[in-house]
């Protein structure tokens, strides 16, 4: 069994050429080139003129260029995959930028001389709350776990330069993902010389000369294998996003030097995760408190029993994985990451699991936040809930308290037991909950608008779980 190509069928929707046979055996047989392959790939559209231009650019900078794929992602079969789902957000479509090599056709992950570069130009999608590019170590041979790991900041909505330069959405950006100071100069001009302001070019330096990260590139199988996704969440207008999705119009490079030279980009320093405002106030702190014991109170009137689930914080941290040569999971500095302890949930409508605790957005340390309920044995999301839809449960458990209009309740189970505004209900089977998985919730807080970097965990008054059942 290829972790890799395992990696690739359950999360990024394809294998490799030379991994192909394995991994179908690996996900049960299923074709990469069936019908219902876990991507979505628009029919080409014709090139605008600006990233003709680009092309003509490069090419009379002796730069070659072969041109990938943007691959929207629909993870659809990393339920039966053993290395799972990677703790993927229900709420977030995922795309990727496959990548060709100079013997195969594109790939999602691939391998990079210290020389060339990752470009990707295009118009950036409809306004929504959150969007991000980052790039990852994938995997490294010959450690034990696939490490996933972010290398260095996401490129959000927030810090992405574009043209026009007054919003971030439906504009011209370019992104170059490098380690090379000469190859960085040489795209730069190029996309400058198409038409692209200088300020809507914008550079991924990747972290090969940087200690903490040990970063090996190269071609050969020895070298660590890399990868670029982007997360999209919370539209405006999802009917505008599901048509951008359907034919993204990203162009994306694989940009090659003629002659091989290097010289190291500087890589700069992670932006610092948001340490104040704190929500944990006794004021909040309290209202979470009596947020939960409104809801164990209605619950117990019931007779139903009410069990607290601990929450912790999930820990990802890149540069504790790659050196220890351990799980990431495709991390994003840009998030939070919170879970509850596993439980056991039927069929049987008063057994479900309660997310509770205080809208993050409304206390303006995110620019949206989730909870989410997980099939813990793949780490596989299923279902979600956004910020956008927790008012209203708080504000009837708490009638009259100031602080209710900025809580949220919400319920997940098997049965809802009937039309219930504030319960999702979670899918059964391969895509959902088999019999015998254990649950689990978890929470994201995302981007904090002051420092356009994900909140410190210790400044975020951590959300609450209950457990309800007979």
């Amino acid at each position: 069994m290829k972790r890799q190509a395992l990696a690739l069928g359950a999360l990024f929707g394809c294998t490799r050429p030379d991994a192909a046979t394995d991994a179908a055996t690996d996900l049960g047989g299923a074709s990469p080139d069936a019908p219902d392959a876990d991507t979505a790939e628009a029919a080409p559209r014709p090139r605008e003129a600006r990233v003709e231009r680009l092309l003509g650019a490069l090419r009379g900078r002796s730069l070659t260029t072969l041109e990938g794929i943007f691959s929207v992602v629909r993870l659809t079969g990393c339920c039966g995959s053993p290395l799972g789902c990677f703790l993927n957000n229900p709420t977030s479509p995922y795309a990727r930028m496959d990548l060709p090599s100079a013997t195969a056709g594109p790939t999602p992950t691939w391998r990079l001389r210290p020389d060339e570069a990752v470009v990707l130009v295009g118009r950036t999608p409809p306004p929504a709350r959150y969007y991000g590019f980052t790039a990852y170590l994938l995997d490294r041979p010959g450690t034990p776990a696939l490490e996933f790991a972010s290398l260095g900041d996401t490129r959000n909505q927030l810090t992405l330069g574009t043209d026009p330069p007054d919003s971030p959405f439906g504009a011209w950006t370019a992104l170059i993902f490098t380690a090379d100071q000469s190859t960085e100069r040489a795209v730069r001009a190029a996309a400058v010389e198409a038409g692209l302001p200088d300020g809507a070019v914008n550079t991924v330096a990747l972290p090969e000369g940087d200690p903490r990260y040990g970063l090996r590139l190269g071609l050969d199988a020895s070298r660590d294998s890399l990868a670029v996704l982007f997360r999209y969440a919370v539209p405006e207008d999802p009917e505008s996003a599901s048509r951008w999705f359907a034919d993204p119009g990203f162009t994306v490079l694989r940009v090659t030097p003629g002659t091989e030279a290097h010289t190291p980009l500087p890589f700069p320093p992670v932006r610092p995760r948001a340490t104040e405002p704190t929500e944990r106030t006794p004021g909040l702190t309290a209202a979470q408190a009596r947020l939960r014991d409104a809801l164990v109170a209605r619950y117990r009137a019931r007779g139903l029993q009410v069990d607290d689930l601990p929450v912790d914080e999930l820990t990802l941290d890149p540069l504790r994985c790659i050196p220890s040569g351990t799980a990431c999971l495709g991390d994003n500095p840009d998030t939070i990451y919170l879970r509850s302890a596993p439980v056991q949930l039927t069929r049987d409508p008063t057994d479900f699991v309660v997310a509770y605790g205080l809208n993050h957005r409304a206390t303006g340390r995110a620019v949206y936040s989730n909870a989410a309920v997980y099939e813990a044995p793949h780490l596989q999301g299923l279902r979600s809930v956004e910020d956008p839809q927790f008012p209203g449960e708080a504000t009837v458990l708490l009638p009259g308290d100031p602080e209710a209009p900025g809580l949220y309740a919400w319920r997940f189970a098997l049965d809802c037991g009937g039309a219930d505004p504030h319960c999702t209900t979670i899918p059964e089977g391969c895509q959902g909950l088999e019999p015998d998985d254990p649950a689990f919730l978890a929470w994201r807080v995302y981007l904090d608008p002051r420092t356009r970097a994900g909140p410190a965990s210790g400044t975020i008054l951590w959300d609450g779980a209950l457990h309800v059942h007979r």
